[in-house]
């Protein structure tokens, strides 16, 4: 009878306890104890980054296909709610589990996979070269959007004389937004190959994502949206290009706008606990995104109208947000369900002085 195989990443700072339950919920739910690995991060990091591991603890489905990682504050019930599909897609596969990946093994493996994301890259920037400038001009439409919707509720509201300073403040901030978005047009039109100018440095995450949803507030307000946010402490500094990350964050909080009802709840949290990566997930409870459609998403050419109908929908905007983490050496991906809205995660490296 096959069975689905699982790893369960742990590191110094998951609690004994932790492990224990997650270990105890497992078995009562019949996983056999030789389907479970346990693999401590810092014995085989090589192990972790691979199976795109960033916080502890997680479990990893690697059988059967495809890889699935499950991480965060309600890890016990992710798995009482995966389980049960995992193990009725391995029945259906009928194939025995592979034997677990070496240390060694791994480690050239991932070797190997950064050489071929480096192939890809550079052939990706050269067909990417003539889509620039149209995805920078669309990338005008948040900031536009944003010192419309403060000039307009300073319009409609002109008794409201106490949010006029804010709303002001956040004009200007997208103004100065709009004026290095054209600069970096300019700049591509005069030469085309440098495409991606990236200026990495050390910079605080937190910090960032604070000021990207401070700026999304009014658009929030009109749309009475709920927006959490949850850094997880304490948060790491990231290797990264702060402009390029704030461009990720607003395309991601722009996108889950437009799909998230009225009333609805966005959110943005992180994780961590390896040395390596930084994960940024980026939560709305709109309509979902279908399976065969999850990855012509990021496709330029691919423009999926949202709930509404408008044809404004996902399109250029996560062409840029992939470029720009991929040159990150990151990786961005969505989770969704038809109904049970859409989880976009990417990563960051860890800044390393």
């Amino acid at each position: 009878m096959s069975t689905v195989q699982v790893y369960l990443f742990t590191s110094k700072s998951t609690h004994r306890d932790q492990i224990k339950q997650l270990q105890q919920r497992l078995e009562a739910l019949g996983c056999p104890k030789e389907a479970l690995q346990i693999v401590d991060v810092s014995e085989q990091p090589y192990l972790a980054e691979r199976l795109r591991v960033v916080a502890t603890p997680a479990l990893v489905k690697a059988y059967p296909e495809p890889r699935q990682v499950l991480a965060g504050k309600d890890l016990l019930e992710q798995v009482d709610y995966w389980w049960p599909r995992w193990q009725t897609e391995a029945e259906a596969n009928g194939q025995p589990p592979p034997a677990v990946t070496s240390p060694d093994v791994a480690r050239l493996e991932e070797e190997l996979a950064r050489a071929q994301l480096t192939i890809r890259q550079l052939t990706a920037q050269v067909d990417f070269r003539n889509q620039v400038i149209e995805m920078l001009a669309h990338d005008l439409r948040n900031p536009l959007t944003a010192v419309s919707i403060a000039l307009e509720t300073l319009e409609m509201a002109p008794q409201r004389q106490e949010l006029a300073p804010q709303l002001i403040q956040q004009a200007r901030n997208q103004v100065k937004t709009l004026d290095r978005m054209i600069t970096s047009i300019l700049q591509v039109s005069r030469n085309q190959q440098k495409v991606l100018q990236l200026n990495p440095q050390a910079v605080q995450l937190p910090e960032v994502i604070q000021q990207v949803a401070q700026s999304f507030q009014t658009l929030l307000a009109s749309r009475q949206h709920t927006l959490q946010v949850d850094i997880a402490e304490p948060c790491p500094l990231v290797f990264a290009d702060p402009d390029a990350l704030r461009r990720v964050l607003n395309n991601l909080l722009d996108n889950a706008c437009k799909y998230t009802p009225p009333g609805g709840q966005i959110s943005i949290s992180t994780l961590h606990s390896t040395t390596l990566k930084v994960q940024v997930t980026v939560a709305d409870n709109g309509p979902g995104i279908p399976l065969t459609d999850q990855e012509r998403i990021f496709d330029p050419s691919t423009r999926l109208a949202n709930h509404n109908q408008e044809p404004s929908g996902y399109g250029l905007g996560l062409a840029v947000c992939r470029q720009i983490i991929q040159a990150h050496y990151g990786r961005i991906w969505v989770e969704s369900e038809p109904g049970r809205g859409s989880r976009f995660h990417f990563t960051l490296p860890v800044y390393r002085p």
